[in-house]
C-alpha cells in the first residue's frame, strides 16, 4: 500500500505476506531456495540503482571526504 514498495511488488521481487502464516511460509520458502524470485530482484536492482558495481561505500566516503573539505577546509 506505500508507495516505496511499489517496484518490489511490480518486479516480483519479494512475496508480499497478507499474515503470519503467510509469512512464515514464504520465509521458509526462501530459505529452502534462496533463488526464488531472483529474476524479480535482478529487475529491482537494474530499476532502482544507479551503479550495481560494489563500491557504493567508496563512492558515500568520497561524498563525505569532500563535501568536509568544501565545506570546512580540514581536509585542505
Amino acid at each position: 500500500h506505500y508507495e516505496h514498495y511499489r517496484p518490489v511488488v511490480e518486479t516480483g521481487a519479494a512475496r508480499i505476506a497478507g499474515n503470519v502464516d503467510d509469512l512464515v511460509q514464504a520465509v521458509r520458502g526462501y530459505l529452502a531456495n534462496p533463488g526464488t524470485d531472483a529474476g524479480g530482484r535482478r529487475e529491482l536492482v537494474n530499476r532502482c540503482c544507479t551503479y550495481t558495481d560494489g563500491f557504493a561505500g567508496v563512492r558515500a566516503a568520497r561524498w563525505v571526504l569532500n563535501t568536509l573539505s568544501d565545506t570546512t577546509g580540514v581536509l585542505s
